[in-house]
């Protein structure tokens, strides 16, 4: 995965950790939903990454590990 690649992701997960504060108003827990897998389907799908490419594995943690992180952020 390339720099650019990683900071499309982040950035990507970051606004959509904004709008999962702004509807529950607390830090996602991706134990107790799978909200963060719903929204990685979808971001990823918009930003027109392959889930076929061979760094598709790389970037659902980079995705999640961003988002969980940002909601925590925005809500302390």
């Amino acid at each position: 995965m390339n720099a650019t690649v990683k900071a499309e992701i982040v950035k990507r997960a970051k606004a959509t950790a904004g709008s999962f504060v702004e509807e529950f108003g607390i830090p996602l827990d991706p134990e107790a939903t799978d909200w963060d897998a719903v929204a990685w389907q979808e971001d990823r799908r918009d930003m027109g990454f392959d889930p076929s490419s061979s760094d598709y594995d790389e970037w659902w943690p980079v995705y999640q590990i961003a988002l969980v992180t940002e909601t925590e952020r925005l809500c302390s």
